[in-house]
Parts: structure tokens; sequence; C-alpha cells
């Protein structure tokens, strides 16, 4: 069933590998670009984006491109793609990875 774009959608992001948990729940148009996400996720985790990006949704990565990245960090460019094109049912997960030498 896909996802109507004129619809929100609803995340829960929450950090791995700490405890207790910390996490978000927000809503966001499903017309929004993943880059758009990226920028969602910065000021709800306080971060001040320095640090490269990555989603991995159904095993394809997202971010920004760079032509001469010989490790080939991202697939695709993240603001290509709308939230509705790439999430297709409720629960789905993805990963969200910023600032690569930190995790």
């Amino acid at each position: 069933m896909a996802i109507d774009k004129n619809k929100a959608l609803q995340f829960k992001a929450t950090l791995k590998d700490i405890k207790p948990d910390i996490w978000r729940r927000f809503i966001v148009p499903a017309d929004f670009r993943l880059d758009q996400l990226h920028e969602v996720l910065q000021v709800l985790f306080g971060w001040v984006d320095y640090h490269l990006r990555r989603f991995t949704i159904a095993g394809v990565q997202y971010g920004l491109p760079d032509f001469d990245d010989d490790f080939k960090t991202v697939d695709e460019d993240d603001s290509k793609y709308q939230l509705y094109q790439l999430y297709k049912k409720a629960g789905q997960r993805s990963i969200y990875e910023y600032d690569f030498g930190d995790g």
C-alpha cells in the first residue's frame, strides 16, 4: 500500500547503544525529502550539522554524494527522494548515521 504524499508521517528516532534510551517522536509531511528529514533530526537532537550523514532504507544508502569518495559511502543523493517514496508501511525501520567517525 502506497503512502499518500499529502499525509504526514510519524517517526520515532532512538539513539543506538545508549541507556537509558534517548529518543524523539515527531511528525513531518510525507512529501519532505530525506535531506529535510536530516535537518529535522539535527534540530531535535541538538546537533550542528558538521559531519557526514547517511540513511539506510531497505538496503539502499542515501546521503550527500561525493564523486571523489573511493569508499562509496552512499548509493543515492538524499535530496532527490521524498519520504513517501521510500517509507511504504507503518513500522518500517531505517538507519540514520551521523558522524561516521563516532557512529
